[in-house]
């Protein structure tokens, strides 16, 4: 008997890629930038373009899905993605580096929706709840373990092995893709060519929503609140504070902890309070945080206790925004 369903396991190992191809690799990165006789802030381009890339793609990925249908694009997706890392690993200057980077993005972006957009599969909408927690939960993993395995890999392998495994992992989900994903039961074959001007009609409507603007406005700026940190800890934790790698991977776990401890909190509080409570009291977290970090660093000199303060913040973020 032919399955029905999506491999739940799948869809969160897919989702959960693209944070892995994040947050693996983020111990080495100041190592990198030695390696290539870089400025920090160039180095961390490799982090703040590929956010950039797979944030805004989701624009384009989302209608191609919908049009050609995710088996056709996930399979080319996870090439590209393999064929991206190994251009990482084997990259001979920061330029080629970032490009690397930045197609990881383009290509993952369209995996992660993927992912999320078979939940829609299960018509029983708490099933379908119940897959986007399981989901929710594997992602939530990648935080926690990547930092420690993307140390360990690079204080054995070097920097270059994290991206080799980034490779290998492609290559898994590219061979059980062609098991384990089925096509959407809503999606027919198309009877017309993609037409951009169409989308780019539907998404003028979509955009003249004014709650829409309003929403996603909370969310990026709540995001770029605590990716300001992210995107800088590893820097901060191994260049200025003098830790190791391995070092910076367990520390970056609580952040992962704090992330599974902030989505539950903002779930059980959204099921209590209106939504509009929710969000003001997620933002004055993050507030609070980042005053604490301001002041801390002001009074005390930087130490890792001003980026303890962070944590709030990010658990203002999943208050803010938590998964429903």
């Amino acid at each position: 008997m032919p399955k029905s369903h999506n491999s739940i396991l799948f869809l969160g190992l897919l989702s959960t890629f693209s944070l892995l191809t994040f947050d693996l690799y983020q111990p080495s990165v100041p190592f990198i930038n030695n390696y290539f006789n870089i400025s920090p802030s160039l180095g961390q381009l490799t982090l703040s373009l590929y956010l950039l890339i797979y944030g805004a793609t989701h624009l384009l990925w989302g209608p191609l899905i919908d049009h050609f249908g995710r088996r056709h694009l996930l399979s080319g997706n996870l090439i590209l993605a393999l064929i991206a890392s190994l251009m990482c690993a084997f990259a001979l200057n920061i330029t080629m580096l970032i490009c690397g980077r930045v197609l990881q993005g383009f290509t993952l972006c369209c995996a992660n929706l993927i992912a999320y957009s078979a939940s829609r599969d299960f018509e029983d909408t708490v099933i379908r709840a119940k897959v986007l927690s399981y989901i929710s939960m594997t992602v939530s993993i990648s935080p926690i373990i990547a930092p420690v395995f993307g140390a360990l890999i690079f204080h054995h392998f070097g920097w270059q092995a994290n991206f080799i495994v980034m490779a290998i992992v492609a290559f898994i989900l590219f061979i059980q893709s062609k098991i384990s994903l089925l096509e959407s039961p809503f999606w027919t074959p198309p009877q017309n060519s993609f037409s951009i001007k169409k989308i780019l009609n539907e998404y003028k409507l979509i955009f003249s929503i004014p709650s829409l603007w309003c929403a996603s406005f909370i969310l990026m700026f709540s995001m770029s609140a605590v990716m300001l940190v992210v995107i800088n800890s590893s820097y901060l934790i191994i260049d200025v504070l003098n830790y190791s790698p391995l070092a910076y991977g367990f520390i970056f776990i609580l952040n992962g902890l704090n992330i599974i401890f902030g989505n539950y909190l903002g779930i059980w509080l959204r099921e209590r309070l209106a939504i509009s409570t929710t969000i003001y009291l997620g933002n004055w977290l993050i507030i609070l945080g980042g005053g604490a970090m301001l002041i801390t660093s002001k009074l005390y000199g930087f130490s890792l206790m001003v980026l303890f303060f962070s944590l709030i913040s990010n658990l203002g973020i999943s208050v803010t925004a938590a998964p429903t």
